[in-house]
């Protein structure tokens, strides 16, 4: 049935953030006028992905429109192939790429980077940014000429400009009382509780000398309390918690503290903390997705759940929000790097992370706590997963980094708001997994992102150490709860012998031998789950049996079934078929009739349930009932590609000007229809379950 589209799903929200994170931070301070970016994917050719593109596109929309962005952006994506870096590559390259990275940014510097590698190391992450930002250069100057040519004048006479001597006097005023606040060594709540205090007091006795001036005055606080924090890290090299700028927050972990489910850890970082858990299922508990090239099975996938009271407050619990998807699906990518084949390990695995305390880098908190998790589990991944999130103070926020700015790692909230750089990277003792990378000032060298590599890496290593002291390796076993799992593989045709009328065959299976679930691929794949192992063996055996004897079309030994050898019937004449079979997805009927002896049969088609009549026809057993009659007129179309016949009665109907009510123009265009790949299949396999 047609819908109207709902919610943007998770790929699409993933994409609005590629889009929002480059730009957000070049348009200008003072922009207060809601401004909406619409990017709509009007056709798709299926060899590249949009994403690159929908950043492009949209920073051009709003370089030729009178929104005041800085600079012109662009987007570019690489992958790493047989050892060599790729721009933009297709969609059927990246199925052997070991590195899928998005770049944006200005000619000038990088702005933000989302990528995914398998255990590549520093030097070739900045050697593909590079390569990326090459690409960025050269969009962007052809952006600068297009807003030449085609933009319109930047808007900038609603922007209220800079009070004078607003800032100066803050400064003057009140930065000995903030550096005591920030060299106090203040815990999390004892900061926030001074600096709430600080801003009180600021915003009041400001507003005596610069009345309804509110919003000005926080401004400007804020940017002292920025440079402050930035000149006590640099003169200093401690940071407002004191520690020192390299240095990693106390780490607890541990793995195994949940009795019944398959896997579980506490991983605690400072004050921030996730509680992770591991879950193991068949192949029919996959997460499935619709997307713009296609549905996606995902075996793996993390869930991360981030409610109010992490933070001390509380709010709407629901539907995970754009961050919760973004810093889930960053999770995610981490770990896949280190999970086992499909072969090796035949089982869906889920990871939730749910954060019982945050203040800063909670997913980084995930991917080491899901590792854990997994691990607990008995997943054989390769090698232990860590994340870091490291951050960048500047003297001045709207500048490009330079050799003056400071790296620190595993930032605090305070940092990641008053800094300018987030930069997450996770990945075992050898290299990376994925890297993402958000700033707020114009850009980021790549000098500056070498160095910022460098001591994440050192940061990774540690974290791995004391994730070490927890669980070393993954355990030698399956918990018990785990359902255990067995495969083998049948004959495509005799799918439908498995499976049985409506699924009975299969659930019959399921209950007489205790199974937790029996799963059937269309290829024939079959993955039987449960606690017994003798009994699953019995229903292997069971299954085999059951296509053994009747596969290859349900014939078992007399032989390939009789096939129609009579005149072939004409494509577009109409035929009176006699019904021989009603199902949901249609109706079988015989056209024309096979010999007299029965040594043959007759000419049968299907006429799809779309092809039924004019209007939607939503049973189809009921709707042949209500006709009260054993033949149909239909119209021959012709044989799908695999040789069966396609009937269809609507076709007769419309020759005979039958329309659907409330329709007084011309005949509708007909709904969409199931391919006929699909209809062959389902055709073939009813076919078989009958034929016997």
């Amino acid at each position: 049935f047609n819908k109207r589209d709902g919610r943007p799903a998770e790929h699409e929200i993933l994409v609005c953030r590629l889009i929002d994170r480059p730009l957000r931070p070049l348009i200008a301070e003072g922009w207060r006028h809601e401004t909406q970016l619409l990017s709509w994917v009007l056709s798709y050719d299926g060899v590249r992905t949009c994403d690159p593109l929908a950043i492009t596109a949209s920073a051009t929309a709003l370089w030729l429109s009178d929104v005041p962005l800085i600079k012109p952006v662009a987007a570019s994506m690489v992958g790493y192939i047989d050892g060599q870096l790729v721009l933009n590559p297709t969609l059927e390259q990246m199925k052997h790429s070991r590195l899928n990275l998005t770049v944006a940014g200005t000619k000038d510097a990088v702005l933000m980077i989302e990528g995914a590698a398998d255990f590549l190391p520093e030097d070739l992450m900045i050697e593909a940014v590079t390569f990326g930002h090459n690409a960025i250069k050269t969009q962007c100057e052809a952006l600068e000429e297009l807003g030449k040519v085609a933009g319109k004048e930047k808007k900038y006479d609603t922007i209220k400009p800079p009070i004078e001597g607003l800032q100066e006097m803050v400064d003057e005023k009140y930065t000995a009382q903030l550096d005591e606040i920030y060299n106090s060594d203040l815990s999390k709540e004892d900061l926030s509780s001074a600096t709430s205090q600080f801003s009180e007091t600021v915003v009041t006795e400001m507003e005596e000398i610069f009345p309804e001036e509110k919003a000005s005055i926080k401004d400007a606080m804020k940017d002292l309390m920025c440079r402050r924090m930035f000149v006590k890290a640099k003169n200093e090299g401690t940071r407002i918690d004191g520690r020192k700028l390299d240095e990693v927050r106390v780490i607890e972990a541990e793995a195994g503290l949940l009795p019944r489910v398959h896997g579980s850890a506490l991983f605690t970082r400072g004050q921030t903390q996730v509680v992770a858990t591991a879950t193991l299922g068949d192949s029919g508990m996959r997460q499935k997705m619709d997307r713009i090239d296609g549905m996606v099975q995902k075996r793996f996938y993390l869930q991360y759940t981030f409610p109010p009271s992490c933070v001390g407050e509380t709010g709407r619990v629901g539907a995970p929000g754009r961050r919760e998807v973004g810093h889930g699906n960053l999770a995610e990518r981490a770990l896949i790097p280190a999970l086992p084949t499909e072969d090796e390990f035949p089982y869906t695995i889920r990871v939730e992370s749910l954060v019982t305390e945050s203040n800063g880098s909670s997913s980084m908190a995930s991917v080491c706590g899901g590792c854990l998790a997994l691990m607990d589990a008995g997943v054989p991944i390769s090698s232990p997963i860590a994340g870091i999130a490291m951050g960048m103070l500047l003297g001045d926020k709207g500048a490009v980094s330079d050799e003056n700015a400071v790296i620190v790692s595993d930032i605090t909230g305070t940092e990641d708001g008053l800094g300018t750089m987030d930069f997450k990277v996770a990945g075992n003792k050898e290299g990376i997994t994925t890297f993402q990378l958000d700033i707020k000032c114009e850009g980021l060298t790549l000098d500056t992102m070498k160095k910022a590599l460098e001591q994440a890496k050192a940061g990774r290593l540690h974290i791995l150490g004391e994730m070490d002291k927890a669980l070393t390796e993954a355990r030698g076993e399956l918990p018990a709860t785990v359902p255990k799992v067995i495969k083998l593989k049948i004959a495509e045709d005799s799918i439908g012998k498995v499976i049985g009328p409506g699924g009975k065959q299969i659930r019959a299976l399921i209950e007489d031998f205790e199974l937790t679930n029996i799963n059937v691929e269309e290829n024939g794949a079959v993955q039987v789950s449960g606690f017994d192992m003798k009994k699953m063996e019995e229903a292997k055996e069971m299954i085999t049996l059951l296509t053994s004897q009747m596969g290859g079309g349900g014939r078992g030994s007399r032989g390939p079934k009789p096939e129609y050898v009579g005149p072939e019937p004409e494509v577009g004449k109409v035929y009176t078929g006699k019904i021989t079979g009603i199902h949901n997805f249609g109706v079988f009927l015989e056209i024309l009739p096979g010999a007299e002896d029965g040594s043959t049969p007759g000419c049968e088609g299907l006429c799809h349930v779309s092809e039924l009549h004019v209007e939607r026809v939503r049973n189809t057993e009921g709707f042949i009932k209500s006709m009260n009659t054993e033949t149909l007129e239909v119209v021959y179309q012709g044989k799908n590609n695999k040789g069966k016949y396609q009937l269809s009665r609507k076709a007769v109907l419309e020759q005979k000007g039958v329309k659907a009510r409330g329709d007084s123009g011309p005949p509708r265009a007909a709904p969409q229809e199931m391919s006929k790949d699909e209809v062959s299949v389902i055709s073939q396999a009813i076919e078989n379950a009958i034929s016997d």
